[in-house]
Order: C-alpha cells, then sequence, then structure tokens
C-alpha cells in the first residue's frame, strides 16, 4: 500500500506540474527609478530585483512599446529609453510591465511623468561697440530645471525694446532634471544705443514649442578684453581694414568640437551654432565695399580668405570661420 500511495503522491505532482499549478519561480521587485540624462536620451533608472527568467516591457503614454530588456537574476539597474534624441518625453502614465518566461504579467506598475518646469534665472550679455553704436553677439541664460524629466532646449529668442529680434541654436541645451545650468547663443542684434534697454528672452524646445520666457534690462557695456579679429589688405588698388569681434563662447564651442571624418565640407557651411556670427562679418564686408556685381563681390570676400597667411598642417582640421580668425591662418 505504501507503493502504491507514493506513486499516486508523484502523480499528483507531475499532474500540478503539467497543469501550471506549479509555484511560478519568476519575478521582478522595482525596488526604485529615476529619470534623467543620457548621452542626449531621456533615459528611465530602473533598479530591480530579478529572480528567474523575466522580461521587462516600458510602455508609453499612447500604448506603444518604448524599449525592452530581460535582466539576469539579482540586483540590477536597467536603461530604458524614454523617446527619440534631444527630446523631451511627453507627459503622462507610463507602464512598466513584467512578463515571466510564459509571456504572463507577473507585475504591472505606472509612473507619471509631468510637463517640463524650466525657468530663466539670470542673463549675462556681450556686446561689441564701433563707431558710438553697439551690437549685442552673444548671450548666456541661467536656467532651472525644477521638474523631474530632462529638457532639451533648441533656440532662444531675444529682442531689445520690442523692436529688434535674433534667434539662436543653443550651443548646449541640456538641463538635466532638478538642477541648473547656462545656455549660450550666437546673437546679432546690431545699432544699439548705449542706454538702458529691456530685453526679452524666450527659450524653446528642440521641436519649436515655447518652454519658458523672461525680461531684464541691460545697458551695452564695453569688454576690452574680448579677443578681436585686425586685419588689413588690399583689392582692386585700394587699402581695406576690418575689425571683428571674437565672442569667447562660440569660440570655445568650435575649437572643441572633433572634426568629422568626411570630405564633405558642407558640414561647416550648413553648421547652424555660428550662422548669426557668419551674418555680422557678411554685414560688415558690405558695409566696406558696394562692388559692382555678385562677381566683383565675390572676388572681395575672397581677398580677405586669401590674404589671410597660409600655413601648412598635419592631416586635415578643417577650420570654422571663427577659428580661421582666431588663428589669423589657414592651409587652402
Amino acid at each position: 500500500m505504501k507503493i502504491y500511495h507514493a506513486v499516486f503522491v508523484i502523480f499528483l505532482l507531475l499532474s500540478s506540474a503539467f497543469s501550471g499549478c506549479i509555484v511560478n519561480l519568476d519575478s521582478c521587485k522595482i525596488i526604485s527609478y529615476s529619470i534623467t540624462d543620457r548621452d542626449g536620451y531621456a533615459t528611465l533608472s530602473l533598479h530591480t530585483n530579478v529572480s528567474g527568467s523575466v522580461v521587462i516591457d516600458l510602455i508609453g503614454t499612447d500604448g506603444s512599446l518604448l524599449d525592452e530588456q530581460k535582466p539576469l537574476e539579482g540586483e540590477h539597474t536597467l536603461l530604458f529609453n524614454l523617446g527619440d534624441y534631444h527630446k523631451i518625453p511627453p507627459a503622462g502614465e507610463y507602464t512598466i510591465k513584467s512578463l515571466d518566461r510564459y509571456g504572463s504579467v507577473i507585475s504591472e506598475e505606472t509612473i507619471a511623468l509631468s510637463t517640463p518646469e524650466l525657468s530663466i534665472t539670470g542673463i549675462d550679455s556681450s556686446w561689441w561697440r564701433e563707431i558710438g553704436r553697439y551690437t549685442l553677439i552673444e548671450v548666456s541664460l541661467g536656467v532651472e530645471n525644477s521638474g523631474e524629466v530632462p529638457v532639451y532646449i533648441g533656440k532662444i529668442e531675444v529682442g531689445i525694446d520690442g523692436l529688434e529680434n535674433s534667434s539662436a541654436y543653443i550651443f548646449d541645451g541640456v538641463v538635466k532634471p532638478n538642477s541648473t545650468a547656462t545656455i549660450s547663443a550666437s546673437i546679432y542684434i546690431p545699432g544699439i544705443s548705449s542706454s538702458e534697454h529691456n530685453l526679452s528672452c524666450r527659450v524653446f524646445d528642440t521641436d519649436d514649442k515655447l518652454l519658458t520666457s523672461a525680461n531684464f534690462t541691460d545697458t551695452p557695456s564695453y569688454n576690452p578684453y574680448m579677443k578681436r579679429f585686425h586685419h588689413n589688405w588690399n583689392y582692386g588698388g585700394k587699402r581695406f581694414s576690418i575689425n571683428l569681434p571674437l565672442p569667447g563662447r562660440l569660440l570655445y564651442l568650435c575649437s572643441s568640437l572633433n572634426r568629422p571624418p568626411i570630405e564633405d565640407y558642407s558640414y561647416y557651411v550648413l553648421f547652424p551654432y555660428d550662422d548669426n556670427y557668419v551674418s555680422m562679418i557678411t554685414d560688415k564686408l558690405s558695409s566696406l565695399y558696394k562692388g559692382k556685381n555678385d562677381e566683383d563681390r565675390i572676388n572681395f570676400i575672397a581677398s580677405l580668405a586669401q590674404s589671410i597667411t597660409y600655413e601648412a598642417e598635419e592631416g586635415e582640421y578643417p577650420q570654422f570661420p571663427i577659428e580661421l580668425l582666431a588663428n589669423k591662418s589657414g592651409d587652402c
């Protein structure tokens, strides 16, 4: 009888196993989470403790699968992308769904993300003085992100006295959650008097959506320590002279960038962060020489570049316009 009893017990256990009633050893516990920036991507950092074979899905506000990971057993910090590069994740509820080896849901939690909370805390303006008038050439804004998601700033718009406006792309527009940062841009607003002015600043994300705005009063001031480019050259039997500022933050940005391994120099032409600076150079050259026609004007501009010292280099290092002026030399 004991043998029959043992066989009967084993039979029941096997029946339970095949019927799916055996205890599931797959589990996932979420210990904590945070939202941060990872190389330009808004990222969910998830601290978990996993047993068995588990798949973790991150579901977006619209119900679509944003990311999926299959962690090993034990405690791990997993990183899930919340969206595309330099895009602020939309506000709403996100679902963290854990599945066992059979695809059944073993746990499900939701996290709610709010809209960005960005504010402008201060302004630092750089001015260039010439013949009694000033030109606003660079602006740095102190910003604070008091929200829980990283903010990706695309551009700013600066206005003076409600009349003159200039928009520009931000050099480094990542502001991490609950942190402060300084964002800078090359601005070009010429012909400003030395009196006090009202400056309006508007900040936009990479989709041109307004994030925040602020107004300040500012009086143009001369900075004797600003680096500058001064040069004399000849064209058409006449002597010309040009004097240009070298804005520090733009120069630092261009000098610090790695050169892409490409022979297509359109990268430097289409580089958006120095558009306003190039416009300033263009206006200055146009004021020096009107020219007989387009060809004559092009030759005049070329004469400036050709008059700058030629200096051979090792390897290939194309320069941005402000680098060429700062170094006062180029290789072609």
